[in-house]
């Protein structure tokens, strides 16, 4: 709306003011006056007395003429022809007066022609007046600011204007007082209307306005205006948490997106933020036809009311996870399908006013606890059974349909919640006592009926393919089919039949004949028993290990597919982040194990229930939905002990949404953890942090407390598992610590309490657990069967009722059973694991724990002579040969002893070791004799072999790997492994597992200067330098009077000296004429011997320091990500060192547990961050100090004036190489290595010593080098291309020109000929930088960098050039 303009030069007032007509009213006349302004026009009505005093006022307070109004006539002013004539004079009189006062109306003139209610000025004054008066009391009481579009449009336009905020003079009417309060209120109402604004041609709902200085709006309700008029969303959205609109908007997305025509780019990029406080959505009374895909931007709403819209099909809210509360009523639909996929866990659900017939598609709403169907078409009384299933319904009103009329309406529908009539409200009304009884006795009908039909219809046995689809493929060999004995009802005569059949496809004939011989014992004693296989239900055993994961991108797919449907342009599908097969027990019934495929997505958790038959993808049975649960409704999360299992627990749903889901083994359960932790610490999400109860709970506090009071070393829970019983069938919860084998009672898996238990409630308020048995590891052991006789005689785990009535698959159980022989007596221990790797793991674990106790009192083998000051070189043949056979016979001695301990009945898988040939013709026949040694590899699951390959195969670095090291690039990771223990590891270092290997260079500490290409091995003890290269250890060169073997001269000791290998950690000594022709170790790192580690800058390298300068090395890895892995690995290696039972520990640590009891803390040092891990190896991180020493020596080097000293900045720091000579083809002949840094205007090459600073603890004064050494200084402005290489990516030269000005180079290839036209012509003044940098990512930061700088000083893109 506009307002009086000041421009009089354009100021029409016979377009502003006139008087249309006039009219008798009581024996006077009134005038009709019209106000344009405009587009906009009015009119108000006055008779000549209204005129009189306006008249007066005017005069006394605008000082115009007193003749100006026409005379006032007391006879004959009612002619007609007189009226015509007033009215003309008039209207004269009021434009002459406007034109007069257009610069600034005075209010009684505004008043007079109704500006408050119409014009701008007027609207804003009087909103400011009322806000002035009652402002305050508006945000204490918190009550709702009602306004009208008019007001709020007013002030927009007002705000345009450049003019003072108090123009009329009055202080009440300042708008300074609209703006304070707008910017405070929270709670603000917006009510139009359809019909002309008075007498005015103002429609409301046309007109825009604007809300972006309502900074606190938390509530927002609009009426009557249309969306895509209301600008300032983005603004407000930011604080609103409850937004209603009614006539409105015709799309959601008008108010969510307003004008934009999508909220994602092509790419993904979000155009638009979210409504991430928004809880409360109401669009009701509009005309939305469909909910569109903009819904996803108001991630947590709960409440959604769409009544009374024209909506057809329920899309894309599958999207709203936290959504509770949906009302649907007064649309047009007339089927719901599938509802349960297509929205979250609703909590109310009003569908009133529809037309729907059938129920059948809410029969899965499991969470639903209120639902309206009334004043609908629902005539049948089955449709109601679909959703009197439903286990949290408290609320059902189906009022006003057809099904209502049918007799005994109330109490048949009462009976069809079974036990739960009572707790329901049914049409606003609880049952009665006696519709209550009536129930009773219908229900009592209804299960005698279904006994006597059960009694009289057996149950028939069926196979996969029988309920296989046409045309879906056969599952393969993963399933066992077996029928559960049960008693026959009848006495007929045994029926024939197959018992049970297995398609494993790794039994073998041996196997297979035992089988059938089970299963022939078996159907005979069924006979004897009366027992007949027809009525046997079905059940389908599916190896879980065989079932495919998220690693594989063909069941991804699918299982997309399944979930979400088909992706389509408009829709963005769910991520899926993690697939776990796993058993899953529900807190309602915990009597059951529900074997289902959890599905972990961006946004929610699916339960997937495993059912007979076959899903479409191949090997896997069929699916069904069981449960979904959004992420940010997750209550609780807890890990078990090892990872075994994970507890969830859903806000509000109580026993029925609290789950157990039971991992394959304790990786698969550690890395479902992991995945399930980062989403819930999403930003969109919030975070929630899992209770980690791996090692530390009220659990194992209990175990460890017990343990110490009869004086056993504990502290580490090794091995835990959730197995049944055999023979009870029960679930219970295996633990292995480091002292015995417990089996504890299923409801430890329920501690902590979940907290929909209140603590009142809650009988059992302190931990207790309750242990079924009990035994030392160290326990006689004996009758180990692994998997005997159980094929043909076992029972699944925890077969219910419901589980027979629901489910036809379940996860082969794996079983183990052996007897302790107690001091009472023999004790029977049989249980079922979920897997064989996690049976395997418990076996493995149980027998190293039995080893580890007995070596603790057996005699260590002596490597060296007492003193440690005898020498390997001053052995002669005789010596070598005589000391390998003790040795051999020492270790072959050790290893029967421990075999000993075990019973002969136990089968351990002997992995083979293998020869690793080729590697040398001299080493070979040195390593035949050892090689041939059987190994434990036991601890190799395929897991950490894929690891190994993986890391010895990922090697790129800068330098050449020698051929005989390629060889061990070429290793499987049992290869690798074999060679470890054979090779590398030391003489009597059982139970020492290798987990991690890595190629670096590394830098001793003694020779700052000296590069060794070297591979290191990550063990369970210590980390193995290895290499092809002689490194001279400074303890092996003694003098002969320092050894204790003086059974020959040392003359002829001094003669005999034989090239030996100075580390025969395998206890065989590597003789032979050449040092270099053999792969050896040079230095073994023990934990024990850590004493600091420095990561240095931008992670480039990690320096590890120990005692002395003789084990200190210098780790170059010059890539970030390698080093994150390494440190990541090492700090693992440590946590389990320091907590192993066989580590050397003092009295002190023995009162305290570092791993349990101590807190990560940080420090800061003169070298940076100083972290100190439990194991009491600090860690030290570059701090700001270490960047500014660089930088100022940068600086001082350059000579640059205080200011620019000031504004420089270190972009970039690299550890590359610098090409020192080339071949004519371009090749590095050699090279040296430097630091790179970047700054804001050069590029500088630094010689560093990485192996001498930080001064170690041990250093006695300065080293002999300067930690920084600066070898060259360019200018980014003189850089004038760069050149890449194809046939080496890692190398790239920088050409840079020493000229003050720049000069146009021709880059073709007559400019670098030598062609005789340019003889006699001087070459270009360019020096050529080539340096190798061995990260990718690092040449591309880089690249990006100088690109970016280039752009910044010269304008263009810099010249790359690709030869």
């Amino acid at each position: 709306m506009a307002h009086f303009g000041k421009d009089l030069d354009h100021f029409s007032s016979s377009r502003t003011v006139r008087i249309k007509g006039s009219e008798t009213v009581e024996n006077h006349t009134v005038y009709t006056v019209e106000v344009s302004v405009g587009s906009y026009t009015w009119t108000v009505k006055h008779r000549y007395n209204d005129f009189l005093l306006l008249h007066e006022k005017l005069v006394s307070v605008c000082k115009i003429d007193k003749t100006l109004l026409p005379p006032k006539k007391i006879f004959g002013n009612q002619s007609e022809g007189f009226i015509k004539k007033r009215q003309a004079e008039l209207e004269a009189y009021l434009q002459t007066v406007l034109y007069y006062v257009a610069h600034k109306v005075p209010p009684v003139l505004a008043t007079f022609l109704e500006f408050n209610r119409y014009e701008i000025h007027g609207i804003t004054q009087g909103m400011a007046e009322d806000l002035y008066n009652r402002g305050d009391v508006l945000l204490q009481s918190r009550e709702m600011y009602e306004v009208t579009p008019l007001q709020l449009f007013s002030l927009t336009e007002r705000l345009k204007l450049p003019e003072p905020t108090c123009d009329s003079g009055d202080v009440k009417k300042d708008i300074g007082h609209i703006l304070d309060f707008i910017t405070r209120v929270k709670y603000l109402k917006v009510v139009g209307n359809t019909d002309p604004v008075g007498s005015s041609n103002i429609d409301m709902s046309q007109l825009k306005f604007d809300l972006s200085l309502f900074k606190s709006l938390q509530c927002l309700e609009v009426s009557f205006s249309i969306a895509l008029q209301i600008s300032g969303i983005d603004t407000i959205k930011q604080t609103m948490d409850r937004i209603t609109l009614h006539y409105c908007v015709s799309k959601i997305r008008d108010i969510l997106l307003q004008d934009l025509p999508q909220w994602k780019a092509d790419d993904g990029t979000l155009l638009v933020s979210y409504w991430d406080k928004l809880t409360e959505a109401d669009f009701s009374h509009n005309t939305i036809t469909d909910i569109d895909d903009s819904v996803q931007l108001m991630p947590r709403v709960e409440v959604l009311n769409l009544a009374h819209n024209h909506i057809k099909s329920i899309q894309h809210l599958n999207w709203l996870s936290r959504l509770t509360y949906l009302d649907l009523s007064y649309n047009t639909f007339r089927s719901l399908d599938a509802l349960h996929t297509k929205i979250g866990n609703l909590k109310t659900l009003i569908l009133a006013g529809n037309k729907l017939d059938s129920l059948q598609g809410l029969s899965k709403l499991f969470s639903l606890e209120n639902l309206d169907v009334s004043h609908n078409e629902i005539s049948q009384m089955t449709e109601v059974l679909h959703v009197c299933k439903l286990p949290c319904l408290e609320e059902l009103h189906m009022n006003n349909n057809p099904v209502t009329t049918v007799l005994d309406y109330r109490t048949k529908v009462l009976s069809m919640f079974m036990d739960r009539a009572s707790e329901v409200i049914l049409d606003d009304h609880k049952p009665s006592q006696k519709e209550l009884d009536t129930v009773a006795v219908l229900q009592a009908i209804q299960k005698s009926k279904e006994n006597k039909d059960k009694s009289r219809k057996p149950i028939t046995r069926k196979s996969i393919s029988d309920d296989r689809p046409s045309g879906s493929p056969v599952l393969p060999d993963l399933y066992e089919e077996q029928g559960l004995p049960q008693a026959s009802s009848t006495g007929n005569a045994p029926v024939e039949t197959q018992g049970s059949k297995s398609y494993d496809e790794n039994l073998q004939t041996d196997d297979t004949v035992t089988s059938q011989n089970s299963k022939t014992e078996v159907k005979e004693r069924r006979r004897s028993r009366g027992h007949s296989d027809e009525n046997l239900p079905v059940i389908t055993y599916v190896n879980i290990a065989k079932l495919p994961n998220h690693r594989n991108a063909e069941f991804v797919t699918w299982l997309q597919t399944r979930l979400f449907g088909s992706n389509s342009e408009d829709q963005v599908m769910e991520q899926l982040v993690n697939v776990m097969w796993c058993n899953v027990i529900q807190y309602s019934r915990q009597e059951d194990n529900i074997p289902c495929c959890a599905v972990l997505t961006e946004r929610r958790l699916f339960l997937l229930r495993l059912k007979h038959g076959s899903c479409g993808f191949s090997g896997v049975p069929d699916l069904e939905t069981f449960y979904i649960m959004p992420l940010n409704n997750v209550q609780q999360a807890l890990a078990g002990p090892c990872y075994c299992y994970t507890r969830l627990e859903e806000s509000f749903v109580g026993p029925s949404g609290t789950f157990i889901l039971e991992g394959a083994d304790s990786d698969i359960g550690k890395e479902f953890t992991d995945d399930l932790q980062s989403r819930l610490h999403s930003s969109d999400i919030g975070r929630i942090d899992i209770i980690n109860c791996s090692q530390n709970s009220d659990m194992s506090k209990q175990i460890f407390s017990e343990e110490d009071d009869e004086g056993l070393c504990t502290g580490r829970v090794v091995v835990s598992s959730i197995v049944s019983v055999s023979g009870t069938d029960e679930n219970a919860l295996l633990l292995l610590s480091e002292n015995k084998v417990y089996l504890i009672q299923q409801d430890c898996l329920f501690w902590p309490r979940p907290t929909f238990i209140n603590k009142l409630e809650d009988f059992k308020s302190k931990a207790h657990f309750t242990y079924l048995q009990q035994h030392s590891v160290m326990t006689n052991i004996s009758e180990i069967k692994i998997g005997a006789s159980f094929h043909s005689t076992r029972k699944h785990r925890r077969t219910s009722s419901f589980q027979i009535k629901n489910l036809s698959v379940l996860f082969e159980p794996f079983d183990v059973s052996m007897v302790f022989h107690e001091l009472i007596g023999a004790v029977g221990f049989q249980v079922c694991f979920l897997s064989q790797k996690a049976r395997d793991c418990f076996l493995d674990q149980l027998t190293i724990l039995r080893s580890e106790h007995t070596h603790r009192m057996s005699p260590t083998i002596r490597e060296e002579p007492e003193g440690g000051n005898e020498s390997s070189d001053s052995l002669d043949a005789s010596t070598d040969d005589a000391g390998k056979t003790k040795l051999q016979e020492q270790i072959q001695g050790f290893e029967s002893s421990g075999e000993d301990l075990q019973s002969s009945e136990i089968k351990v898988r002997q992995i083979r070791s293998k020869t690793i040939a080729n590697m040398t013709l001299n080493t070979k026949a040195a390593l035949t004799a050892h090689m041939s040694r059987k190994l434990d590899l036991n601890y190799l699951t395929p897991e950490l072999q894929t690891q190994l390959e993986s890391c010895i195969r990922s090697h790129n670095l800068v330098n050449t790997l020698s051929p005989k090291l390629l060889l061990l690039t070429e290793m499987r990771g049992e290869e690798l492994a074999h060679f470890f223990h054979s090779d590398i590891a030391l003489v009597n270092s059982e139970a020492e597992q290798l987990h991690f290997v890595l190629w670096v260079v590394v830098v001793p500490y003694k020779d700052p200067h000296q590069e060794i290409i070297s591979c290191v091995m990550m063990s369970s003890r210590a980390m193995y330098f290895v290499s092809d290269r002689v490194v001279k250890s400074p303890l092996v060169e003694r003098q002969a009077w320092m050894t204790h073997t003086r059974h020959k001269s040392d003359t002829v000791i001094g003669l005999q000296r034989k090239h030996v290998d100075k580390h025969h950690s395998s206890g065989i000594l590597h003789n032979s004429q050449k040092d270099s022709t053999i792969i050896r170790c040079y230095h073994v790192f023990h934990y024990s011997d850590l004493k600091q580690v420095n990561v240095g800058l931008f992670d480039q390298c990690v320096r590890l320091t120990g005692n002395n300068c003789n084990s200190t090395y210098t780790l170059l890895s010059r890539d970030g990500l390698i080093t994150e892995k390494f440190m990541r690995q090492l700090t693992t290696m440590l946590s389990i060192f320091s907590s192993s039972p066989m580590v050397d520990r003092s009295p002190a640590d023995v009162e305290q547990d570092f791993y349990r009891a101590f807190n990560k803390r940080t420090k800061t040092t003169l070298e940076g961050m100083e972290y100190l891990h439990p194991s009491k190896v600090p860690f030290i991180y570059p701090g700001e100090d270490t960047m500014s020493d660089l930088l100022f020596i940068i600086t001082d080097c350059l000579r640059l004036p205080p200011l620019a000293r000031r504004k420089a900045d270190i972009l970039m720091y690299i550890l590359c190489y610098v090409a020192t000579s080339e071949s004519h083809c371009g090749a590095v002949e050699s090279m040296e290595s430097r630091s790179l840094v970047l700054t804001n205007d050069y590029l500088c090459l630094i010689h560093e010593d990485v192996a001498s600073y930080p001064l170690p603890d041990f250093a006695r004064g300065l080293p002999n080098t300067a930690r920084y050494h600066i070898t060259d200084i360019r200018k980014v402005d003189s850089l004038k291309r760069v050149l890449f290489f194809r046939k080496n990516d890692q190398k790239l030269t920088l050409i840079f020109s020493d000229e003050a000005e720049e000069i146009v180079v021709d880059t073709s290839v007559e400019h670098f000929s030598a062609d005789d036209k340019t003889a006699g012509r001087h070459s270009l003044p360019e020096v050529g930088l080539t340096v190798l940098v061995q990260c990718d990512r690092d040449i591309n930061k880089l690249m990006l960098l100088l690109k970016n700088q280039w752009r910044d000083l010269h304008g263009d893109e810099l010249e790359i050039h690709i030869l």
